[in-house]
């Protein structure tokens, strides 16, 4: 499966049912009852429940994997291997470099060749295991998106009408400007602070209700913090992005005023 050794060994063939018994641990187990992960290489411990359970030394630490999905808390784990431990039912796990359904009907008639009798259930690949367990968040993240780029849409759009309109509005006021001599980049700038003004503040109170209310999208995240700093910094620049593509054909209305064609409109 590709989990991690972080400390001590994997199982191997000498690991039977006559040798002493043996187990592996996670990350989270060995720093929870340990003093370190390194700490709790030959420690002994049992795995299950009742006192007929044999007492195991722990002989490799591993990287912490999520069983259950994303989101989903996955207590401190351990290991024995199969070979000194009985199971009725068991997955086995096939790595191939052909198709998955390929694969399958081997594995069928490999198992048929063995026992007939022997039933094998949940034949999938681990592709569609990992896309069952993501399609819920899949699909939140899928429509979060949607309506977080229509909002961005829709903000787009009323930049571009406050800013269009104060521009018609101010069409008089620019005239006179080039008229008197002020240069159009003047101008320009003059719609450009406006504009950046009323972005910045908009940003600001935006940041504020944002890491204000960032814990309430904690459910919905997978190993990002309510209050990510690149993904706030990702989004402030979408927004600015926006805005400054909303404000580029008002300002090019307001530097290509002409002041003859104004001041007679007058």
């Amino acid at each position: 499966m590709g989990i991690a050794l972080l400390h001590g060994r994997f199982f191997d063939a000498t690991d039977r049912t006559a040798t002493s018994p043996v187990a592996i641990v996670d990350a989270t187990l060995a720093r929870r009852w340990f003093a370190s992960e390194a700490a709790a290489i030959g420690q002994r411990m049992r795995i299950g429940i009742g006192s007929r359970e044999p007492v195991r030394t722990i002989v490799g630490v591993v990287r912490a994997v999520s069983h259950a999905g994303p989101g989903r808390t996955t207590p401190p784990t351990a290991y024995a291997p199969q070979t000194q431990v009985y199971q009725r039912g068991m997955y086995t796990v096939i790595e191939t470099s052909t198709s998955s359904d390929a694969l399958m009907r081997t594995a069928r008639a490999a198992l048929a060749s063995v026992d007939p009798a022997i039933p094998m259930y949940f034949a999938a690949s681990v592709e569609s295991r990992y896309d069952d367990a993501v399609a819920l968040p899949r699909f939140v993240a899928g429509l979060v998106s949607a309506f977080s780029t229509l909002a961005l849409v829709l903000a787009g759009v009323g930049i571009f009408g406050v800013t269009a309109y104060g521009v018609s509005q101010r069409m008089r006021e620019f005239g006179i400007r080039v008229a008197l001599g002020a240069q159009r980049h003047h101008v320009g700038a003059i719609v450009m602070r406006r504009v950046a003004l009323l972005t910045l503040l908009g940003l600001a109170s935006g940041s504020a209700l944002g890491f204000g209310a960032g814990s309430l999208m904690s459910s919905l995240l997978y190993e990002v913090a309510p209050a990510d700093l690149a993904s706030f910094s990702f989004a402030l620049s979408a927004i600015g992005l926006t805005a400054v593509a909303a404000t580029l054909a008002p300002l090019c209305q307001a530097v290509r005023v002409s002041p003859a064609v104004t001041l007679k409109a007058d």
